[in-house]
């Protein structure tokens, strides 16, 4: 029969129009229709058939006219079936072209988010960073006053033993030169316990760090020296020496100006350690908003959250608790992390002699 051939040509027809060109075919032997099945001319129909579905249509009819029904039944189901395929694969591009628009927004969304977010990490540790420079330099200025201090100490020692030499000349005011002596001890000892409880703090927060340079230990021991004799002396100069003799208004001159520069020194020293606890102070807060201001879950958090809780509980805390008490207010997995990432930057030390490890906080 010739639908078969005819088919064939369809094909190739077909083949050349997915290609968007056309290539010629070898000549075919003439089909022949008879009258009674034969379509009526229409030149314009059949220019209009050969680019739309009316050129199918005409196939069909055609095909019809010269094959066999079951053939023509065959050949068009298998058309319609490729015909449904091809517009399911069309629906199928479209639903995946929207699926991956909507992902290309969604990371997008994501990068953008992770960038912020390390941007605040950043902003946070660089003020973390600047309040610990701060605290170093307010340290710093300390040590320098109770460097000053000493000296004015040197200076008392040295008046002192220039009395006792000429003690003679202290005959008739001998006792109200003792009150303002007397006197001076006094405040001498209100500097000494004050120094003594800021040394005695400090030194407690040194013995728990395992960072500790042998030199500090040795420059304390040589301070604690110092301070004994200095307080043996002025306990010696408190007794009556019968024999000493000196020049009262000199003497006068010197206690006058050592008080003054010692009470411009005790004001200096008040100064500066209230600027430390307004530093410090500040510092909690700054903790504390980022704690409950941050990304919950996000390592920024949780570092604020470890900071937090070792201001609630002065400071130190054992690394379990710590553990437990971080994991319930944040990300369990993010806690270690944090913590040792606090190490890394020196806000807060791990003490490993304890059996549990005993964290503490470098900022109280």
């Amino acid at each position: 029969m010739a639908l078969p051939r005819l088919v064939e040509e369809i094909e190739i027809i077909s083949a050349s129009l997915g290609r968007h060109e056309f290539h010629a075919m070898e000549a075919q032997k003439p089909i022949f229709v008879t009258e009674q099945h034969a379509p009526k001319a229409d030149r314009a129909a059949e220019a209009r058939r050969k680019h739309g579905d009316e050129f199918w249509t005409d196939f069909q009819e055609t095909a019809q006219a010269l094959g066999d029904a079951d053939e023509i039944t065959h050949y068009s189901t298998t058309f319609e079936h490729l015909q449904k395929k091809h517009k399911g694969l069309q629906a199928a591009m479209a639903t995946m072209q929207k699926q991956l628009h909507s992902r290309k927004s969604d990371l997008y969304l994501d990068t953008r988010i992770n960038e912020r977010q390390e941007l605040k990490e950043q902003e946070w540790e660089a003020q973390m960073q600047a309040g610990r420079d701060e605290l170093e330099q307010i340290e710093t200025k300390l040590s320098r006053v109770q460097d000053e201090i000493e000296t004015l100490d040197a200076g008392i020692r040295e008046g002192e033993a220039r009395a006792a030499i000429d003690a003679s000349l202290l005959t008739e005011e001998n006792e109200t030169l003792e009150e303002i002596l007397q006197l001076r001890a006094e405040e001498k000892k209100d500097l000494l316990a004050a120094l003594t409880a800021l040394k005695r703090k400090r030194d407690e927060q040194l013995l728990e760090s395992d960072k500790v340079p042998t030199s500090q230990s040795a420059e304390l021991q040589r301070l604690r020296r110092e301070r004994d004799v200095l307080k043996q002396s002025i306990l010696a100069y408190e007794e009556p020496a019968e024999d000493a003799a000196t020049d009262r208004a000199t003497v006068e001159a010197r206690a006058k100006a050592l008080a003054e520069a010692r009470g411009q020194w005790r004001d200096k020293l008040r100064v500066e350690a209230g600027s430390v606890a307004e530093l410090k102070a500040k510092m909690q807060l700054m903790v504390e908003t980022q704690a409950t201001t941050a990304t919950p879950g996000s390592l920024h958090h949780t570092c604020a959250v470890v900071l937090n809780l070792l201001y609630n509980n002065k400071g130190e805390m054992t690394k379990t608790q710590l553990q437990a008490a971080a994991a319930a207010a944040g990300d369990d997995s993010q806690v270690v992390r944090a913590i040792y990432a606090l190490v890394g930057k020196s806000l807060v030390h791990i003490d490993r002699s304890h059996a549990e490890g005993i964290v503490t906080s470098m900022l109280i």
